[in-house]
């Protein structure tokens, strides 16, 4: 006897937008409630995991805007769409010393860490971008 395989792909969309990846798996049938289709072509549904639709065409999201450090400088982050939210978590000290959210008027945003230790940036960019994260050490 051949057993037909009935497993299907799928992907849950985000349900402000229906157009973002938010999770993706396999069953026999799509879930029920929820933002739900079937994945393209039979693809591996991770493969569309960090994507979303535009012009009825999955397309990678960008990820938020990243902190550059300049020697001499400090820090700064540019091109940053209006509404991102910008936090800098002292993990040393465990508070946040940085919780900023840019407007269309401002997309720059530069600041120094003067003392050593270990912090966490976190820039948050309205959809489509995919938040970013990094750790630094200073000194």
């Amino acid at each position: 006897m051949t057993r037909l395989n009935t497993t299907k792909g799928f992907l849950q969309m985000d349900e402000a937008t229906n157009t973002i990846v938010v999770g993706a798996g396999f069953g026999p049938s799509l879930p029920e409630g929820g933002y739900f289709i079937e994945t393209p072509g039979g693809l591996d549904p991770n493969n569309f995991l960090g994507h979303y639709i535009v012009d009825g065409t999955f397309k990678k999201r960008p990820t938020s805007p990243k902190p550059v450090f300049v020697e001499g400088k400090g820090w700064s982050i540019v091109n940053c769409p209006a509404g991102t939210l910008i936090e800098i978590h002292d993990l040393g000290g465990k508070e946040v010393i940085l919780s900023y959210k840019t407007t269309e008027e401002d997309d720059l945003l530069e600041f120094f860490l003067e003392d050593e230790g270990m912090y966490t940036f976190y820039v948050t960019s309205p959809i489509p971008y995919r938040p970013f994260k990094q750790t630094v050490k200073l000194g």
